[in-house]
């Protein structure tokens, strides 16, 4: 049993270090959308800014709320600019397009990034009166995943440790059962031998009855 527990740990630990080292070779993201901006107040509203920085086509959502996180009374209209930190080339403007859904008001652009490079990417909401503030943050352009093939190597690990977890488990389940049975056999042989004890007592008992009968007759 001990020996079947540290060939777990031991694949758990090689699996999690394997896990770790693919991260940090890969030292960006490769991946769903993360946010680079989180419920930062900009004039009445707050903003979350999520990105998939892929060199390309690249993907930004931006999600306004009111100061309370709720649903914006007023929708801005929203623009987002990027340029190389190195500003190697000029600024580049994108209009925001708003998204059609129900529990959040959410924008979508989709700059493009010609090469791995840090860029500035800039936020800007404007109200209905043409006035416009702005948030800015950094971020770093990657190559493009291997989309669903990017799924398949973060599930992996966790699928075999999955895996090991309820081959283990089975096969305790199935020693427990042997030894369950085992045990029945053994009662069962013990209540076999003491039917022929229990019968050998009933009839002394009804010979000692008939003798007292006996003897009380003469």
């Amino acid at each position: 049993m001990i020996k079947q527990v540290a060939i777990q740990l031991f694949v758990i630990g090689t699996f999690s270090l394997g896990i770790m080292t693919y991260v940090n070779r890969a030292a960006a993201h490769e991946g769903p959308p993360f946010p680079i901006i989180v419920d930062e107040p900009i004039g009445q509203w707050r903003v979350s800014v999520w990105t998939d920085p892929d060199i390309g086509d690249a993907r930004f959502f931006v999600i306004v709320e009111n100061s309370h996180g709720e649903l914006p009374r007023t929708v801005p209209a929203v623009e987002l600019w990027t340029q190389p930190v190195s500003k190697r080339l000029d600024r580049v403007s994108y209009h925001a397009k708003k998204q059609a859904l129900r529990n959040r008001v959410q924008f979508f652009a989709k700059p493009t990034f010609d090469m791995r490079d840090f860029w500035t990417v800039g936020i800007r909401l404007i109200d209905s009166k043409g006035v416009a503030k702005q948030l800015t943050a950094e971020v770093e352009s990657t190559p493009p995943g291997q989309g669903i093939w990017d799924l398949a190597i973060y599930l992996f690990p966790f699928l075999l440790i999955g895996g090991v977890w309820i081959f283990a488990m089975v096969r305790r389940m199935k020693q427990y059962r042997e030894y369950a049975a085992n045990r029945q056999d053994q009662s069962g042989i013990h209540q076999s031998d003491a039917h022929p004890r229990l019968e050998e007592k009933k009839c002394r008992v009804m010979v000692d009855d008939q003798m007292r009968i006996v003897g009380g007759t003469q």
